[in-house]
């Protein structure tokens, strides 16, 4: 389970991407027949989401209900608010796929416990009720015990970044000592990419902008390209020439 290997991964890791998320200071909400939730009827710019009572979820079949306290914001939501049909969605609907909570109740089948405290990442097609609202329900698969190491919006903001940096290492497969050239070394999944690939033994070069060198040198860089001197691959060869590598 990625989750499981996010988890497994999250002492060695800086959650950089956690200013991504946002804790909603409502979460502990008492059980109710509705819940709020920013809801899209009309897909557009930030004014689309507006805040309104839904229904509140119940957990089906090897579901759980999260009470939700942080959530993360990504770029790929805003393209969902925008226009939700490359995710397949129809208004109206909730975006966001990032998670971190408690667990308010549980389907039948689904191992899990009311009041655990759990991080979850909601698939990125089909989901018509995301995570910006005060509960979510998440098939038990999709959820896992939030690292104790981790603050609820770190949690949040881990999930999505760092499923696709895991995605993006396992096709890479570098093996220890192996150079990998991360473009947007700082973004969330570039920053998130450099860390898991040291941790691998792997030796990195990073892209990103001059402000940024100091930052990618903490998360283990060994050496910094500037994005905005243009042709990052010969700067990447020269740079290994320079240092007596293949």
């Amino acid at each position: 389970m990625t989750l499981a290997r996010i988890a497994a991964a999250s002492s060695l890791m800086n959650p950089l991407a956690a200013s991504r998320g946002r804790v909603l200071a409502s979460w502990r909400m008492r059980e109710s027949s509705v819940m709020r939730a920013l809801v899209v009827r009309q897909p557009g710019g930030p004014e689309a989401m507006r805040l309104q009572q839904l229904a509140a979820p119940q957990p089906g079949p090897h579901q759980v209900v999260v009470a939700v306290e942080a959530v993360g914001v990504n770029p790929v939501d805003a393209g969902n608010r925008a226009d939700p049909s490359w995710a397949g969605l129809s208004p109206p609907y909730v975006v966001g796929y990032e998670v971190a909570g408690r667990i308010q109740a549980v389907g039948d089948g689904a191992d899990r416990r009311r009041g655990e405290l759990v991080w979850g990442l909601l698939p990125v097609r089909g989901t018509r009720w995301g995570t910006y609202a005060e509960l979510v329900a998440i098939d038990a698969a999709l959820v896992g015990p939030r690292p104790p190491s981790l603050s609820a919006v770190q949690a949040a903001s881990l999930p999505l970044a760092g499923a696709t940096a895991i995605q993006l290492l396992d096709r890479l497969d570098p093996k220890p000592g192996e150079w990998v050239l991360v473009h947007g070394a700082a973004g969330g999944v570039g920053s998130l990419l450099v860390q898991l690939a040291r941790a691998r033994g792997a030796r990195v070069v990073a892209s990103a902008s001059a402000q940024r060198q100091p930052l990618l040198r903490d998360l283990g860089a060994e050496v910094f390209l500037d994005r905005h001197a243009g042709a990052v691959a010969q700067q990447a060869s020269v740079a290994y020439g320079r240092s007596g590598l293949d």
